[in-house]
Protein backbone atom coordinates (compact mmCIF):
# COMPACT_ATOMS: atom_id res chain seq x y z
CA UNK A 1 0.00 0.00 0.00
CA UNK A 2 1.48 3.55 -0.57
CA UNK A 3 1.11 6.74 0.89
CA UNK A 4 -0.92 8.29 -2.14
CA UNK A 5 -3.68 5.74 -1.68
CA UNK A 6 -3.62 6.50 2.42
CA UNK A 7 -3.57 9.98 1.42
CA UNK A 8 -6.53 9.62 -1.23
CA UNK A 9 -8.90 7.88 1.03
CA UNK A 10 -7.90 8.85 4.26
CA UNK A 11 -11.49 10.34 4.81
CA UNK A 12 -13.18 6.44 3.81
CA UNK A 13 -10.22 5.35 6.01
CA UNK A 14 -11.33 7.46 8.68
CA UNK A 15 -15.40 6.43 8.90
CA UNK A 16 -14.39 2.84 8.69
CA UNK A 17 -12.70 3.27 11.66
CA UNK A 18 -15.59 5.03 13.23
CA UNK A 19 -17.65 2.54 11.84
CA UNK A 20 -15.82 -0.44 12.88
CA UNK A 21 -15.08 1.88 16.95
CA UNK A 22 -18.99 2.31 17.63
CA UNK A 23 -19.94 -1.56 16.55
CA UNK A 24 -17.12 -3.12 18.29
CA UNK A 25 -17.76 -1.04 21.59
CA UNK A 26 -21.06 -1.93 21.57
CA UNK A 27 -20.57 -5.76 21.11
CA UNK A 28 -17.79 -5.64 23.61
CA UNK A 29 -19.61 -4.03 26.44
CA UNK A 30 -22.59 -6.33 25.54
CA UNK A 31 -20.18 -9.53 25.52
CA UNK A 32 -18.94 -8.47 29.19
CA UNK A 33 -22.40 -7.74 30.50
CA UNK A 34 -23.00 -11.03 29.68
CA UNK A 35 -20.11 -12.93 30.82
CA UNK A 36 -18.87 -14.31 27.52
CA UNK A 37 -15.73 -14.22 27.56
CA UNK A 38 -14.77 -16.34 24.19
CA UNK A 39 -17.10 -13.37 22.29
CA UNK A 40 -15.46 -11.07 23.95
CA UNK A 41 -11.93 -12.01 22.98
CA UNK A 42 -13.19 -12.80 19.13
CA UNK A 43 -14.66 -10.18 19.45
CA UNK A 44 -11.67 -7.82 20.76
CA UNK A 45 -9.19 -9.12 17.67
CA UNK A 46 -11.22 -9.93 14.96
CA UNK A 47 -11.10 -6.64 12.87
CA UNK A 48 -14.23 -7.15 10.67
CA UNK A 49 -15.52 -3.62 9.78
CA UNK A 50 -18.07 -3.98 11.75
CA UNK A 51 -19.71 -6.74 10.44
CA UNK A 52 -18.90 -9.37 13.10
CA UNK A 53 -20.18 -7.17 16.36
CA UNK A 54 -23.36 -6.59 14.63
CA UNK A 55 -23.91 -10.41 13.49
CA UNK A 56 -22.92 -11.11 17.63
CA UNK A 57 -25.82 -7.70 18.21
CA UNK A 58 -28.47 -9.32 16.15
CA UNK A 59 -27.39 -13.28 17.30
CA UNK A 60 -27.89 -11.73 21.12
CA UNK A 61 -30.55 -9.75 20.68
CA UNK A 62 -29.13 -6.63 21.44
CA UNK A 63 -29.74 -5.17 18.42
CA UNK A 64 -33.56 -4.68 17.23
CA UNK A 65 -35.64 -2.50 15.34
CA UNK A 66 -38.46 -2.74 17.33
CA UNK A 67 -36.45 -1.37 20.24
CA UNK A 68 -34.46 1.61 18.47
CA UNK A 69 -38.02 2.48 17.18
CA UNK A 70 -39.52 2.61 20.62
CA UNK A 71 -36.64 4.51 21.77
CA UNK A 72 -36.97 7.34 19.40
CA UNK A 73 -41.26 7.52 20.16
CA UNK A 74 -40.28 7.96 23.84
CA UNK A 75 -37.51 10.50 23.33
CA UNK A 76 -40.14 12.33 21.48
CA UNK A 77 -42.80 12.47 24.19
Amino acid sequence: MNMQFLQDNAAIIVLIALWDLLWKGLALWRAAHHDSKVWFVVLLIINSAGILPIIYLLLTGGLTLAAAAKKSDDQKN
